[in-house]
C-alpha cells in the first residue's frame, strides 16, 4: 500500500533471508530512483475550476481511502493542493 508520503510493507519473522535480501534491494533501487528524479512542474489549472465549489462525490485517493472533500463540502486552497500534490505523485483521485 502506498501513498504520495509513505509506504506500507508488511514483513514477518516467517519470512526468508532471501526475501529480506530481496526487500532491501527494493528499498535501496526506490531511493535510489527518488534521489535521482527531477521535479515535475504541477499543473495548478487542473483542479482550479473546483475551488469554492462543493464536492459532487467523496473525493479520495485509495488506498487509504480516506476522503480529501466529502460530498457537499466546500472545496478550499488546501483541498486544492493536496489534489494537485497526488496528481503530481501519480496517484489515481478518485470521486471527481
Amino acid at each position: 500500500m502506498e501513498s504520495a508520503e509513505y509506504i506500507v510493507a508488511i514483513v514477518t519473522c516467517n519470512d526468508s533471508k532471501e526475501g529480506f535480501e530481496r526487500f532491501a534491494d527494493a528499498l535501496l533501487k526506490i531511493d535510489s530512483t527518488l534521489c535521482s528524479s527531477k521535479e515535475e512542474k504541477i499543473n495548478i489549472e487542473r483542479f482550479a475550476g473546483l475551488l469554492h465549489t462543493k464536492a459532487q462525490n467523496n473525493i479520495y485517493i485509495y488506498p487509504p481511502g480516506i476522503p480529501i472533500a466529502v460530498t457537499g463540502e466546500v472545496i478550499d486552497e488546501s483541498m486544492i493542493d493536496t489534489l494537485n500534490k497526488y496528481e503530481a505523485a501519480g496517484l489515481r483521485i478518485r470521486g471527481l
